[in-house]
């Protein structure tokens, strides 16, 4: 046991840690109250959980049964999900998704009847579980015997009209909608800004009325994802969209390249009922999947183009050493390696080949005094975290750090890499720039001064119950926001020519 001291006298903190370098320490509440008091708190904060919400959880901590909620989109189902994998991760138990050939403590699954749902196929996936510790969540009320049926039942006062997201217009076209302190004009956008990223796989959270563009949602066999078509199209090819690890698609983006008149594609790569549960060993064979449809669907030498960004723009440049077929990858604050998967029930990949995980730099074997200083004392002191040395260090500490990088030099893509100098998630510029070193042909780098991870927002991003540095200057965020539009769009319409006018 080795002890060292941590003294910083600015802050006034005083930390004595034991290290262990061989044995991972953890603590815990003692009594389940507290634990699910800690977890509730990361997830809502101060709110309570509905009454939907209690009645699930009371069945399955409480009663201990085998669970059917019948319970439509938009409830919480997310933080139902997400309380029950954080009280299994505090207990070091295991946890399945959506997958009965996992072996683990506790099993959820998923149905939408909405889609062709099979009844004779959930009873015979359920026969292969010997359990009670199962949560099934439904749309639609089914038989199961020796299962607490909890059904959502809430009634709306009359005086209030409840609207969903793709109506929003409704409240654009009244002064009847109240929010404290805002003008008409903060309220629509503090409105609109809710849809997605309240609950990015909440389909009907996002807007598919807009003016001149078709939207359609289409699921294949890992496939999920939106298709935008503008009413005329002007430009060849079609623009493919990723978000990071937000699960989002970056919808708002494809949204306004398909305002511009191009051909959209806005994918999910996780989360989604036929999709991996988690960012952990997402396979890169899901783009077949999207090449077959393209090939189909739109010009067989149609031009493809990558827009990402974070975690996304690491799994687009990898997708691009291996499918010949497209033509661009623009890159938001790119990753230069394959690192660990964002799932902290277990240490693996975040992308997989042929069923295997790609290696991968392990971030959790990073400089330890890297992470007190940048993970630890931010939170205890209610700071912003930052990632950015955490990231740069296990690339450092790692021998074989060079055979996980992702192997840009075999693509045939053009690589446009967009980056903050100050970006504080990762450090997105000096992976951006190792990027160009290593491919500089047909490469190119845009850095833009003081900006940061995202070209957006304020400066912090709250993350789960703390705050996370994202940039600097909202200043520096917003000239690079500006000069990015353009250069953005200049480098899509190198690949993307207009469409020749047959009138």
């Amino acid at each position: 046991m080795e002890k060292k001291y941590l003294k910083t006298e600015n802050i006034n903190l005083h930390l004595k840690i034991d290290i262990d370098r061989d044995v991972i320490l953890k603590t815990f509440p003692v009594k389940d109250a507290l634990i699910f008091q800690e977890i509730k708190k990361e997830l809502i904060s101060d709110f309570d959980y509905n009454s939907i919400q209690k009645r699930v959880l009371a069945s399955i901590f409480k009663d201990k049964k085998p669970t059917l909620a019948v319970i439509q989109k938009g409830r919480g189902i997310r933080t139902i999900i997400e309380t029950i994998k954080k009280y299994y991760l505090y207990k070091g138990k295991t946890i399945s998704i959506n997958d009965v050939s996992k072996k683990a403590d506790f099993y959820i699954f998923t149905f939408d009847f909405e889609n062709e749902v099979k009844l004779e196929n959930i009873m015979q996936t359920l026969e292969k579980i010997n359990s009670n510790n199962i949560l099934i969540i439904s749309n639609k009320e089914f038989e199961l015997s020796n299962f607490n049926v909890i059904k959502d039942e809430y009634t709306v006062a009359k005086n209030i009209e409840y609207i969903t997201y793709n109506e929003i217009d409704k409240i654009k076209k009244s002064d009847n909608f109240y929010y404290p302190f805002l003008t008409s004009e903060e309220k629509i956008k503090n409105i609109a800004g809710l849809s997605v990223y309240q609950d990015p796989t909440n389909l009907s959270l996002y807007n598919t009325n807009i003016e001149n563009v078709t939207v359609k949602h289409i699921q294949g066999k890992y496939l999920n994802w939106f298709e935008l078509t503008p009413k005329q199209v002007k430009y060849k090819g079609v623009i493919v969209t990723f978000g990071g690890s937000d699960w989002s698609t970056n919808y708002d983006v494809a949204v306004k390249f398909a305002e511009k008149w191009y051909q959209v594609l806005s994918l999910f790569f996780f989360w989604m009922p036929n999709q991996k549960p988690t960012l952990a060993e997402v396979p890169v064979e899901y783009f077949s999947e999207i090449e077959e449809y393209i090939f189909k669907h739109y010009w067989k030498d149609s031009p493809i183009t990558i827009v990402a960004a974070s975690k996304g723009s690491e799994y687009a440049l990898l997708l691009s050493t291996y499918y010949p077929s497209i033509s661009q990858v623009i890159l938001y604050a790119p990753g230069s390696h394959i690192y660990s998967a964002l799932d902290f029930t277990k240490n693996t990949s975040s992308w997989s080949k042929d069923g295997k995980p790609l290696p991968y730099i392990d971030v959790t074997k990073s400089d330890f005094w890297t992470f007190i200083k940048n993970q630890m004392i931010p939170m205890m002191t209610k700071w912003a975290v930052s990632f950015k040395d955490w990231y740069a260090s296990s690339i450092k500490l790692d021998p074989n750090a060079e055979e996980k990088r992702i192997k840009v030099e075999n693509t045939k893509a053009n690589i446009v890499l967009f980056a903050g100098t100050d970006d504080q998630m990762w450090d997105s510029a000096g992976m951006a720039k190792q990027i160009k070193e290593k491919r500089p042909e047909n490469t190119e780098l845009y850095l833009y001064e003081w900006a940061g991870h995202f070209f957006q927002w304020n400066g912090f991003v709250s993350l789960r119950g703390f705050r996370m540095a994202v940039w600097w200057t909202i200043e520096a965020n917003q000239k690079a926001f500006e000069q990015n539009q353009k250069d953005l769009y200049k480098n899509l319409e190198k690949y993307h020519p207009a469409v020749e006018n047959k009138n």
